[in-house]
């Protein structure tokens, strides 16, 4: 019986793999943050149901809620990059940050806005950076934070 057990469990894992729904890395922050928004950047314009598609040049971004986005995320090909933003500030991006397990590898300020860069083993995707590589861009200013992975794409 418990051999039986483990095969389903098994099935449904590699069901819910292949379709795409398993978790995102930012998952995490549904607990510690209300109205997050998710954006993904993809190659191509698509239109997906739940989503709204905008056209920025070289691509599309697509953004849904953050309930909404592995279900979104299974409708998309080509995605470049993700990003989640809500409420807050520079306490809230750390926290952020804290909650996906990264760890600080950069700090500057430009135009206010505060840009942290991090590397967390939550996301596979990363960029070099003067010589270290970081998977996880934030961004806070003005009572919003927004996050990048590898870095944010869209705007701020």
């Amino acid at each position: 019986m418990t051999m039986k057990r483990f095969v389903l469990f098994l099935a449904t894992a590699m069901i819910f793999i292949s379709a795409g729904l398993g978790g995102n890395g930012f998952d995490a922050l549904a607990d510690e943050f209300e109205g997050i928004t998710y954006s993904f950047y993809i190659g191509s314009s698509q239109t997906v149901s739940g989503a709204a598609t905008v056209d920025i040049g070289a691509g599309a971004e697509v953004t849904c809620e953050l309930s909404q986005a592995r279900v979104v995320r299974a409708h998309l090909k080509d995605i470049r990059g993700e990003s989640v933003a809500f409420a807050g500030g520079i306490s809230d991006a750390r926290r952020a940050l804290k909650v996906l397990c990264a760890k600080i590898m950069r700090e500057e300020t430009l135009d206010g806005i505060m840009i942290l860069y991090a590397y967390s083993d939550t996301f596979e995707r990363g960029v070099n950076l003067s010589g270290r590589k970081v998977n996880l861009q934030a961004a806070a200013g003005g009572g919003r934070v927004v996050l990048g992975t590898p870095l944010i794409l869209g705007s701020f």
